[in-house]
């Protein structure tokens, strides 16, 4: 069992939530995707993997509100790529995306439904 990895992941599941919340309370819908999603349904996980990101799924139509609700929280755009995220003091950037790339653009519209 590594503790220090389960310690990090626990400071970026906070981290994730707080990001979350930002974007909620500005309207925006979200999904959290990947290694931070899977902390949440199978805590186990928090051992195995260091979570790289936090990737979040927003509603499509949502990146202007959501821009502005991660720059309110003190987070800014990594210049080689505006959809990812970064604060200072929190342990790693935050990537948004509009889409999942293998659903086409109605499958994505239904996503939030």
């Amino acid at each position: 069992m590594n503790i220090e990895l389960f310690a990090k992941n626990l400071l970026i599941r906070k981290q994730a939530l707080e990001a979350v919340k930002a974007l909620e309370t500005a309207g925006v819908e979200t999904i959290l995707l990947k290694g931070v999603a899977l902390m949440e349904v199978a805590p186990e996980y928090s051992f195995e993997r260091e979570a790289e990101d936090i990737d979040v799924l927003i509603k499509p139509g949502m990146l202007g509100r959501a821009v502005r609700a991660l720059e309110s929280a003190d987070y800014s755009r990594r210049p080689s790529d505006p959809c990812t995220f970064e604060k200072q003091g929190c342990a790693v950037p935050v990537d948004l995306c509009e889409g999942l790339w293998y659903l086409t653009i109605d499958g994505n519209k239904t996503v939030f439904d």
